[in-house]
């Protein structure tokens, strides 16, 4: 009986046994196979350089320099503790903490495990000198992105730094990993996937202490590609050091082709900050109130102000409301229904060239009543106010062009007399960007074309296709020329409000815009072109809650005296 019992219990065993096999075997083959296989073979990456940004003269805006970084092949140490004796004195660091690295960062005894990023190359010499010393311990050199220009062209250049989770979510199925460096914000995003280098790396196999056998494949990594802008790092300069500590933004750009030559935002920021990793910087500015990763000339809607008259004249011209002769009397102020609009200053009795020169706005006020709301909102849509510019970098706002329908529908309100008038000259709900103006005020000086703005020239030596984009507005050249000299005459009149600008050497046309702010200083604005007969720039200088247009006015003129100086126009 207990023979039997035993007997029993053996065949149930080896049953087991059997079933086992045949699960791992059989059933379970295919899956134990490719296991192994993965754990025999490993893969080492080798990264190559970003692509280099320059300007369109060729000038460097961001490249890769030498960085050093010290590694340790685990299979190859030996005399750990005298090795990290060593190392911790080498590199001024606590032995601990580097032991702690190591551990960290141990994947497989082959797997160099990096211990410090961004040497000095005077710590990289040195230990290369002590190398008989540092089994196991190699220095190797890296590519790093480097920003030399710094705070003057974060904004159009943007950062590099690691994917963070949101992001590697929706680039995964482009070949992105954790840990992979992208490109955030300006150009570094936008041209991510061309100025990224393609890795390269070694597929080896291990036995089974993980130490090398052979080595399987080898494929060469790629550098990124290059880019080429069509910013003049000269005029970029200019324009950064006139804003100077304050807040605001300047776009310069071709008004004929629609490239951006300068575009700067104020405050600013030190992309290089990323490269090294500095965090205390990078919070410090990540929750600072000015906001320095703000672009303002594309990202911030504001108020246009007096800018604006140029669109609610031609309104009114195009539809014969008005002529060039039309006058209306300025005493100061003007009753709308039974509120008074008030005007800056008493002008008296002026015609249209009078008033765009002497900025009147009892004058635009009966204007916009005479071509209404609707035929003001249709003309700023012929520009493309509200509407994105589609420049080749990320954070465009459209802004806003408010219209009766609008207001009905998003603040469930009438439209009033006094809405119009508010219009009229820029102010209530009309927003728009400083890139935009730059782009209107480039139609008036290129003879009635509409230029998308640029910012990329050459894409590895190939054209950009995006660039030169226009189109021509139905809209009067006659009265496109009768804006146009009153833009003129806003410089040379004495009481012209931009006669700041009344430069010996070069003629400039343009307009100045003072935004009411509730309960802060007023923005300055100044849209304009030079030279004003035969363009060859046009550009928007904004000026955040800087009392008005007059300080605007003189950022501008430092910049074309500069520009004059060094003969850029």
């Amino acid at each position: 009986m207990r023979i039997k019992i035993f007997f029993k219990i053996i065949i149930i065993v080896l049953s087991c046994v059997l079933f086992g096999l045949f699960y791992t075997q059989i059933i379970k083959g295919n899956f134990y196979n490719d296991l192994s296989r993965k754990n025999r073979i490993r893969l080492i990456t080798r990264e190559s350089s970003r692509g280099d940004i320059f300007d369109v003269e060729g000038r460097i805006l961001a490249d890769s320099s030498l960085s050093f970084s010290v590694s340790i092949i685990p299979q190859e140490l030996t005399h750990k503790d005298k090795v990290f004796s060593l190392l911790a004195k080498i590199l001024k660091m606590d032995k601990g903490k580097l032991e702690k690295t190591y551990r960290l960062g141990l994947m497989a005894p082959f797997a160099p495990v990096i211990i410090k990023d961004n040497l000095a190359k005077k710590t990289a010499l040195l230990l290369e000198d002590n190398r008989y010393k540092l089994a196991g311990v190699f220095v190797q050199g890296k590519p790093q992105r480097r920003y030399p220009s710094k705070e003057a062209l974060a904004h159009i250049i943007g950062y590099v730094r690691e994917v963070d989770k949101s992001r590697i979510t929706r680039l995964r199925d482009y070949g992105y990993k954790i840990k992979d460096n992208v490109g955030y914000g300006g150009i570094e995003e936008a041209q991510d996937i061309v100025l990224r280098a393609e890795k390269g790396g070694m597929q080896v196999e291990v036995d089974s202490k993980g130490h090398m056998v052979r080595l399987l494949g080898l494929r060469p990594s790629q550098r990124g590609r290059d880019v080429r802008l069509t910013i003049n790092l000269d005029m970029q300069r200019i324009a950064y050091e006139a804003l100077g500590n304050k807040k605001g933004c300047i776009v310069i750009m071709n008004p004929s082709t629609g490239a951006i030559l300068a575009m700067v935002s104020n405050p600013s920021y030190d992309p290089n900050i990323f490269i090294n990793n500095d965090k205390s910087k990078i919070m410090r500015l990540l929750n600072s109130k000015s906001a320095p990763f703000f672009n303002r000339a594309i990202s911030g809607a504001y108020p246009a102000a007096s800018l604006f008259k140029v669109i609610t004249a031609l309104a009114a011209l195009e539809s014969g409301k008005i002529s060039a002769s039309t006058t209306f009397f300025c005493e100061g102020k003007m009753r709308i229904g039974n509120r008074i609009f008030k005007c800056w200053d008493t002008h008296g009795r002026v015609d249209l060239a009078s008033a765009i020169a002497r900025s009147c706005d009892v004058y635009f006020y009966n204007t916009g009543l005479l071509a209404g709301p609707d035929k003001i909102a249709n003309y700023a849509a012929k520009f493309a106010l509200g509407k994105r510019s589609g420049i080749d970098i990320s954070g465009e706002v459209p802004g806003l062009v408010p219209t009766v329908t609008w207001k009905r529908w998003k603040r469930q309100a009438k439209w009033y007399k006094g809405d119009t008038a508010n219009f009229s000259i820029g102010q209530g709900d009309l927003l728009v960007t400083p890139l935009q103006m730059a782009r209107l005020i480039s139609a008036f000086a290129n003879g009635g074309y509409l230029v998308k703005p640029y910012l990329i020239e050459e894409i590895d030596n190939k054209s950009s296709v995006r660039k030169k984009a226009f189109k021509k507005l139905q809209v009067k050249s006659k009265n496109l020329k009768l804006i146009r000299d009153a833009l003129i005459k806003t410089v040379k009149d004495l009481n012209g409000t931009a006669h700041i600008l009344n430069m010996s050497g070069l003629s400039v046309a343009g307009k100045t815009g003072t935004a009411q702010v509730y309960n802060r200083s007023s923005h300055g604005w100044f849209m304009g072109f030079a030279p004003s007969d035969k363009p060859k720039i046009a550009f928007c200088v904004f000026t955040e809650n800087s009392g008005g247009s007059y300080v605007a006015c003189s950022v501008v003129k430092k910049i074309l005296k500069r520009f004059l100086e060094d003969k850029l126009i």
